[in-house]
This record gives C-alpha cells, structure tokens and sequence, in this order.
C-alpha cells in the first residue's frame, strides 16, 4: 500500500500524539534524505539570496507488549548566502535583542532535534499514560565580519494521559514544559573593522525591537527561555469521517543579558514574553472509489519585550510583534478502483504580521492570502511502482500592508529592514509547484522506496507604488528546488 499525502497527513499528526494513533498498527518506520535549494532575488530582507539545505530524517513507531515509543529525529546543514541585517540565529525570528549589521555574508547553520514519546496501556485499551521529551541543539556561525557563532540548546519534558473510549474515540492531555539556552557572540577577524567607524556596514549594533538600535553595545549574549503550557487532543469517528485535532497553547519566556558564565545570578536587561495557541482539524473519509480530506490549521503567536532603558522592573512595552497563519486545504482522491488514480485539491492560506517599536515610532501591519489548487496523478507502473505528477499553480496577494515610519527616527535598520518588508509584503505574487516522484516495492522487497523531484517558481507581478528610501527592494523571482530519496517499512 503506498502513503499518498492523505495519508502521510494522518500519520504525522499521530506520530508524537498517542492518544490520535491507530492502536491496530504495529510498527511503522520511515527515513528521508533530501536536499533544497532555494535561489533569487524575490525576498525578504533578512533572508539570503540563495539558501541551501541538507537534511536527514527518520520517524517510525514501535508497540511492544504494553509499552509504546514513538518518535523522529532530523540532523540538516544550512548554508545561506548574501544574508544581511540579521547576525543571528534562524530559531526565534520574532524576538529582538540580536546582532545587526548591513553587510551581507555567508552563514551554516546545523540543527539536531529529537522527539520521543513513551507510552504505557495500564489499562489495555482505555487508560495510557505517556511522556513526550523533545530535545535539540542548534549552532550558527558567520564568515564575513561581524562574524556570528551562536549555539542553543532545548530541552522539554512532556507528561500526558491517554482515554479511549467505545467507537474508537479517544482523549489526551499533556502538559508542556521546558527550557532553552542560547550563547551567542560576535568576532572580527580584521583590528580595523572591529575599532572604525570609516566602514559603516561592518558596524555591529544590537537590535532592542523593530530598529530601536545601540552601536557596539556588547560582544556576547546570554539567553535563557522557559516554556510551559499544554495540549489537548482528540479523536472521533463522525458518520463516515474520521476526525484527528488538537489544541495547543505555550508560553515562553526569554529574558536576555550579557554572557557571564562566572556568576550565579544575571542583571536581566531584556525580555521577550509569546503566547502561541495552535490548533489542527484533519478529516478523512476513505471510500471504496475515493478518499476525501479537508485539514485545518491555524496559528496566533504575540510577543511583547520589556527592557532595562525604557522601565528598571521590565514592565513598560517597546516592541511588540505578532504573527498569525491559517491554513485550509480540500482534496480528493478518486479512481481508486483503476489502475490509475487522480487527486483534486485547492488549498486557501491567511498570513499576517505585525511589528511596531514604539522608541522608533514605527509599526508595519501585512495581511496575505493565497491560493493554491491542486492537481496529482497515480499512474502504475513495473516494478510494483507508480509515477506520481503534481501540478499546483498559487496566486497571492495583499489584504492590507500599512507602514508608520516617524521621519526623524529614520536609521539604518530602516532602511535596510524595514523598508523593503515593506515591498515584500506589498507583493502581488503568481507562480506553481511541480513535483514528479517514483515509488516502488519491488525494488526492496516489500518496503517502499520514493525518488522525488519538486520545485516552486515565484514572479512578482507588482508591489507598492509608494516609494521610500530603501536600500534594496524584492526582486522579481524565486525559484525553490528538491531532491529527496525516501524508504517507508
């Protein structure tokens, strides 16, 4: 049996949440090595222009007796070129209280993350307590002065309860908590570019908010986020459907002061407090001619700092930032009786953003909505395989893009950042996804072996007629390819 995507949706939702898994399957592994390149001109401001990534991955499930484990694990490099504006790290994009510099470089970036969750059937088929542990490093460095090198670790220990009840619906609770560390510095290769101000784009700042600035402030960073919060799941069949959702919020609490390993306590100069509430509805309804899905999600995430300048207790709010996504997508799957299949599918996304820094009087607002329909083809072949080709054009366009920038508060971050965030979000965007992919069981047996070929193309087809004073604005096109080679057993 081959996972088409409906599928492949039903089994990453369930994989770390047991109380939405089959309990009928066994065992089920999974292992990807893919690689991504993504290359052009059409960008935000601080996102390289070319942008490669190595990845592997493997998931899989495992039931033994009573006892339960599931889990995955993904190891990538990421090496960015021509990314300016922005020396950190790529793991929390919404806090402030980071490097900046104009100039541009080249960054590598490597992840290590594993999550783990063990199970327990006390009572077979009714009562499963379980523990989730999520575990991860991150490391970053930079090669052109102001040289980057930062290193995070994370670490969260999730415990839950599983209820199943008749009918096959089950509920689960977990609780969430945890923590994280980043260090990160900045060095200079060259005395000159370290001590003069002759060279403005080597000059390194810290950035508080959304351009509120201080020059040459410090050379290391500490820090330290505590996260808590929790997640609902729950499972039901619905006439002929089959419901899988959860709701999760979190809360994270990063405060920021200057690395010095050497004391117990830390004069905290910063923080940056989110509250994120995610949730997800999948509905799948398998037929004898074909299989239906519609999946929902969303995400609100809003953060607000509070620094030593503007209040002694951190109380008064400078920077404020938001993010929020909702993701609604239908297809359909039908010929399941012939040799060859087909999949409709037509998929709608909102995004927004906010940031303002009230110290710079200045604040962006962006809403987008994107369409996406969907075409895709089973076709059989020898070996025991199939030939899958995808075709899905997108258009995307501004709901609403409002910039409130004072005159006199006007900097460099401004020019560089904001400015051409500005023109990104402004965008009319048209373009598509190809994919072409091979899948086989013959060639190992009864395991199934995927090649895949996939790539997105994206033209600007026109921005803002305001103009401002930036220093560069998107171009016209991005092109984002993969290659990947996958094994399901």
């Amino acid at each position: 049996m081959f996972l088409n995507p409906q599928a492949s949706r039903v089994l990453d939702i369930s994989l770390l949440r047991q109380g939405l898994g089959d309990s009928a399957i066994r065992s089920y592994g999974r292992v990807d090595l893919d690689y991504q390149r993504s290359e052009g001109a059409y960008r935000r401001a601080q996102e390289g222009f070319s942008k490669n990534r190595v990845a592997f991955y493997t998931a899989g499930a495992r039931k033994l007796g009573r006892i339960g484990i599931s889990g995955d694990f993904v190891f990538d490099k990421v090496y960015e070129d021509s990314l300016s504006s922005a020396i950190r790290s790529d793991q929390t994009l919404l806090s402030p209280f980071y490097y900046y510099a104009a100039k541009a470089g080249n960054y590598e970036r490597q992840n290590y993350k594993a999550n783990v969750t063990l199970s327990y059937d006390l009572i077979p088929g009714i009562l499963m307590p379980f523990v989730q542990l999520n575990y991860g490093t991150h490391w970053s460095t930079g090669s052109v002065d102001p040289r980057l090198d930062s290193k995070r670790f994370l670490l969260k220990y999730n415990p839950g309860l599983t209820y199943r009840m008749k009918g096959g619906t089950a509920v689960s609770i977990m609780a969430l908590k945890g923590s994280a560390r980043e260090n990160a510095g900045i060095a200079f290769k060259n005395d000159r570019f370290a001590t003069s101000l002759t060279y403005p784009d080597r000059i390194d700042y810290l950035n508080f908010g959304y351009g509120y600035l201080s020059i040459r402030d410090t050379s290391s960073l500490l820090k330290k986020t505590a996260y808590q919060g929790g997640e609902l799941t729950f499972k039901k069949r619905i006439g002929s459907w089959n419901l899988l959702s959860f709701l999760r919020y979190e809360r994270a609490k990063e405060e920021s002061t200057h690395d010095s390993k050497s004391q117990k306590s830390y004069r905290i100069r910063a923080k940056f407090e989110t509250d994120e509430y995610a949730g997800r509805l999948l509905f799948t309804r398998i037929g004898l001619d074909r299989d239906q899905q519609l999946d929902i999600h969303f995400s609100v995430l809003t953060g607000q700092d509070g620094h030593i300048d503007f209040s002694p207790t951190l109380s008064r709010v400078n920077y404020e930032a938001a993010q929020n996504t909702v993701d609604l997508s239908y297809s359909l799957i039908f010929n399941k009786r012939k040799r060859n299949q087909q999949e409709l599918g037509l998929g709608v996304s909102y995004y927004e953003e906010n940031r303002s820094d009230a110290a710079q009087s200045t604040r962006l607002d962006a809403r987008i909505l994107r369409l996406n329909p969907l075409f895709r083809s089973y076709i059989a072949s020898s070996l025991s395989g199939m030939l899958v080709v995808k075709v899905a054009p997108f258009y995307s366009w501004p709901l609403q893009t409002a910039l409130s920038v004072n005159p006199n508060s006007v900097n460099a971050f401004t020019r560089n950042v904001v400015y051409p965030d500005y023109y990104y979000f402004s965008s009319k965007v048209a373009g598509a996804q190809a994919g072409l992919s091979f899948l086989s069981k013959g060639l190992l047996k009864s395991n199934i072996l995927e090649f895949s070929l996939d790539a997105e193309y994206s033209s600007r087809l026109s921005t803002a007629a305001e103009s401002y004073p930036a220093s560069f604005a998107p171009g016209k096109s991005r092109l984002q390819t993969m290659v990947g080679v996958k094994l399901l057993f």
